[in-house]
C-alpha cells in the first residue's frame, strides 16, 4: 500500500523551478535552470530551450518517443499558494500531473501537454453528492470547511486503488479509469511489520530525486463549497498499487506484501498511462502496471527512518533521516533482513562479545580410559569413562549429582549436598570440545566399579 509519501524538495520549494525540473531533468533528461518570462534558458542540447510563452504556461522543443522533433508543454496556472510537505497523509493536498488533449501538432502545435494541478490525497468520485454539511473539528478552533467531513471520509477510504480492481466492475474506479496521471514523489514510506512493531522505511531512488506513482484522478463538480482548482471544481486522486513477489526484479518483499507502482518517465509505459484517448483494457493494465519486470525500480532502496513520521503533523525533512538503532537485539533482526537486500546495513553483534559466554571444555583420554569436563557459568560436568565402565558428575551452586554405569547397563545417580532447583539454576551451553592426556596425567579420582 501507499499511505504517505514525500514531496517537498526540488521545485517543489519553489514552484516557479518546476518547469526546468520537470522539462528539464525529470522526464527529459537534461541539465537546465529556470527562465523568466520571454526568455529561454538552454539545456544540454544548445537547440532546445524552455520558454515561458504566457504567464504559467511552458514549452520545450525535443525528441519524442517516435524519434521526431516535438513540442512539450507544461501548464501551471492551476498552481497558487502550494505548501510542499515531506510526509503527505491522506486527506492532504499535493501536486499531480496528468496530460490534457493537445491541439493538433501540424503547423508547430503541441505534442505533449502537461498540467500540473494540486489534489486532495484520497479519490472523491465525480457521481459523489454533498449530503453532510458536517465540518471536521466542529466547535473548536482547527474547525474544518462545511462537508469536509463527509469528504475526509471519501478520501480516507479510497487514496489506493488496487491494480486488480481496475480489471472489474466497481464504479469508483470505472469513474476515473481514463482520468490517469502520476504523483511526483521524493519517495513514500511503508511500515514493516515485525512481531508486535511496525517500523517505517523510507523508499527511493539512489540516481533519481523524484519517481513517479501511477494514479487516477476525479473532478467533482458537486461540492462547490470544497472546491480547491480556480473556484472550478474539487481535484482529487488515489494511487494504483500493485502485488509484491520474491521473484520481482528488484524485489520489495522484505518490506511489504504491496507497493505502489511506478512508471519510468518518457517510457511508453508513460505514454500510454497518461494518454486518456487509450481505453483502459486488461492490456493497458498490464503493460502500462507492470509489477515484476518494471525498470522504473531499478536503483530503488529502502532504509529506516523515525516513528515520527507515524504523525501526520511532521511534515519537515528531519522524518527522511536515516535512522540507525542502537538496541542489539533490533539490530541482530534487521541485519540478517538487510544481508538479503544487500542494503542499509546495521549493527551485528560483534565475535569477543560471544567468546566471553562460552564454557571451558576439557577432555583427557588414556589407554582405554577417558575423563571429559566441562565449566560454565557456575556449573561443571565432569564425565570419566573406562573400559565397560562410565561416571558423570555435575556441580553446580552447592549442588552435585553423581552418575555411574558399569557393565551391567544398570545406572546409579547419587546427589550430594544441595537442592534440585540450584542443578536447573546455573547450567553453561553444552559445548563439546576435546584434547588428549595421559592416563598418569589423570586427576586422582576415587571410582566405583560394579560387578
Amino acid at each position: 500500500m501507499c499511505g504517505r509519501f514525500a514531496q517537498g524538495i526540488l521545485s517543489f520549494q519553489n514552484i516557479e523551478e518546476i518547469p526546468s525540473d520537470f522539462l528539464g531533468g525529470a522526464v527529459y533528461q537534461k541539465e537546465a535552470s529556470r527562465g523568466g518570462t520571454g526568455t529561454s534558458t538552454s539545456t544540454s542540447n544548445t537547440s532546445n530551450t524552455i520558454n515561458e510563452t504566457s504567464e504559467g504556461v511552458y514549452q520545450i522543443i525535443d525528441v519524442g518517443p517516435s524519434g521526431a522533433e516535438e513540442k512539450v508543454e507544461l501548464d501551471l496556472t492551476r498552481v497558487h499558494n502550494y505548501t510542499p510537505s515531506f510526509n503527505i497523509a491522506p486527506t492532504n493536498t499535493a501536486l499531480i500531473i496528468y496530460r490534457a488533449k493537445a491541439p493538433p501538432a501540424e503547423d508547430g502545435g503541441v505534442s505533449h501537454r502537461y498540467i500540473f494541478e494540486p489534489a486532495k490525497f484520497g479519490l472523491v468520485p465525480l457521481w459523489a453528492k454533498p449530503q453532510d454539511p458536517k465540518p471536521i473539528n466542529e466547535g473548536k478552533d482547527n474547525q474544518g470547511k462545511r462537508y469536509s467531513r463527509e469528504l475526509g471520509k471519501h478520501e480516507s477510504k479510497y487514496f489506493n486503488c488496487r491494480k486488480e480492481s481496475l480489471d472489474q466492475n466497481k464504479s469508483v474506479w470505472n469513474s476515473a479509469k481514463n482520468n490517469r496521471c502520476v504523483i511526483p514523489v521524493q519517495g513514500y514510506f511503508e511500515w514493516q511489520k515485525t512481531k508486535g512493531e511496525k517500523i517505517p522505511y523510507f523508499v527511493h531512488s539512489t540516481t533519481a530525486p523524484i519517481v513517479y506513482l501511477a494514479g487516477l484522478y476525479s473532478h467533482n463538480h458537486n461540492y462547490n463549497e470544497n472546491f480547491n482548482v480556480n473556484e472550478e471544481y474539487l481535484s482529487s486522486f488515489t494511487i494504483v498499487t500493485g502485488p509484491v513477489e520474491k521473484t520481482d526484479e528488484n524485489s520489495l518483499a522484505w518490506l511489504h506484501a504491496r507497493k505502489p507502482i511506478l512508471i519510468k518517465p518518457a517510457s511508453k509505459a508513460w505514454y500510454d498511462w497518461l494518454d486518456s484517448d487509450k481505453h483502459m483494457d486488461h492490456k493497458l493494465i498490464d503493460e502500462t502496471l507492470n509489477t515484476s519486470t518494471n525498470p522504473a525500480y531499478e536503483n530503488v532502496e529502502g532504509y529506516r527512518v523515525s516513528k515520527k513520521v507515524g504523525n501526520p503533523n511532521n511534515k519537515s525533512e528531519d522524518i527522511l533521516k536515516k535512522l540507525v538503532p542502537n538496541n542489539d537485539s533490533v539490530d541482530s533482526f534487521f541485519s540478517s533482513k538487510n544481508k538479503e537486500r544487500g542494503k542499509g546495513k546495521l549493527k551485528t553483534e560483534t565475535v569477543s562479545s560471544r567468546d566471553e559466554t562460552k564454557p571451558k571444555v576439557k577432555e583427557e583420554q588414556g589407554q582405554g580410559h577417558s575423563v571429559k569436563e566441562e565449566q560454565g557459568q557456575g556449573h561443571s560436568v565432569k564425565e570419566e569413562q573406562g573400559q565397560g565402565h562410565s561416571v558423570k558428575e555435575e556441580q553446580g551452586q552447592g549442588h552435585s549429582v553423581k552418575e555411574e554405569q558399569g557393565h551391567s547397563n544398570v545406572k546409579v545417580k547419587k546427589e550430594i549436598a544441595g537442592d534440585e532447583k540450584a542443578e536447573k539454576g546455573s547450567t553453561g551451553p553444552p559445548f563439546k570440545r576435546t584434547r588428549q592426556k595421559q592416563d598418569e596425567e589423570m586427576p586422582k579420582k576415587k571410582i566405583k566399579k560394579e560387578k
